[in-house]
């Protein structure tokens, strides 16, 4: 591994494994403070996040079961068996994302309630951003997106016409 992807890393284990769970229970407590029902609708809605992220992402990830990810990836053998990163359709990759986006807004919103906290979410936010969209190589699943026409071209190998077809017409272009 290089020096820069080992860097990546790191960061990557320091901002989400150990920054996330922080500020879950920050954004937790805040809830709780303002409502009864605001909290334990923040908790089941982060529990069910958390649970649906297990089983889509960690769940498929190269670091599954260890610590590289922080206490993520340790968790994600509690919830799911390890599952193959090909077995999940582009659908799904961008409607997970999406719902990571959502739950970025929503940890936000509930920092929101005691404004002199929102600094530390909205900082996070940014390094997440950064991370999550940037060169991909240590979180989620956003590069298969990418990969996507090469792999349906592979598997669709075999077939008479299709290994007829020149291969920029085999992948859309």
């Amino acid at each position: 591994m290089n020096r820069r992807a080992f860097l990546h890393q790191r960061l990557f284990t320091l901002w989400f494994g150990l920054g996330l769970p922080p500020l879950v229970i920050g954004a937790l407590a805040i809830a709780f403070a303002e409502s009864w029902w605001l909290g334990a609708a923040a908790s089941g809605i982060f529990l069910a996040w958390f649970y649906e992220t297990g089983r889509t992402t960690c769940a498929r990830c190269a670091y599954y079961g260890t610590a590289k990810c922080g206490l993520p990836g340790l968790i994600a053998p509690l919830l799911t068996r390890k599952k193959s990163a090909e077995s999940l359709p582009a659908e799904r990759i961008r409607s997970h994302m999406n719902l990571d986006l959502w739950i970025l807004v929503f940890l936000n919103g509930l920092y929101s309630l005691q404004p002199w906290w929102l600094p530390l979410p909205l900082v996070w936010s940014i390094g997440v951003w950064c991370i999550s969209l940037g060169p991909k190589r240590h979180h989620g699943l956003l590069h298969k997106l990418r990969e996507r026409p090469a792999a349906r071209v592979a598997a669709l190998r075999g077939i008479p016409i299709v290994d007829r077809l020149p291969l920029t017409e085999r992948v859309g272009q």
